[in-house]
């Protein structure tokens, strides 16, 4: 288990591809950028169909799957992709506001924009000038 640091995404350490109940699922690469408004999430997820994404939040937990859709050969020369589909679990810091997570899939890159609470944002503060 994790120690959970404010305001940083974690991720948990996983196996590059883990198993369960004969369904191998590969952990897929991602990307984490950061700025005052929020955090950007690009998970690589290439072959995942519109209908076979899941984007889930769990309390303090950003969980992303998706499954592949691709057809079995009979009979392969070489196969190295034997997984089913893909799986990753995000900590999410203490400002992310939860209600504002939107995600879009473009050329095999899954993006999650997460948008910070407004009182985690930076604020302009107004100088007023006093005559005298």
């Amino acid at each position: 288990v994790m120690k959970k640091e404010d305001n940083k995404i974690q991720r948990y350490d996983t196996e590059e591809v883990l198993t369960q109940k004969n369904y191998r699922l590969a952990v897929p690469y991602a990307d984490i950028f950061a700025s005052e408004s929020g955090y950007r999430i690009n998970v690589d997820m290439p072959g995942v169909s519109k209908d076979k994404f899941s984007v889930k939040v769990d309390k303090d937990e950003l969980l992303v799957k998706g499954e592949i859709d691709k057809t079995v050969e009979k009979e392969y020369y070489f196969n190295e992709m034997n997984y089913s589909g893909y799986e990753r679990t995000f900590v999410l810091p203490d400002d992310v506001d939860i209600d504002k997570i939107e995600a879009t899939y473009n050329n095999g890159v899954l993006s999650i924009t997460l948008n910070k609470k407004e009182e985690f944002k930076p604020k302009l503060i107004e100088i007023k000038w006093l005559s005298f």
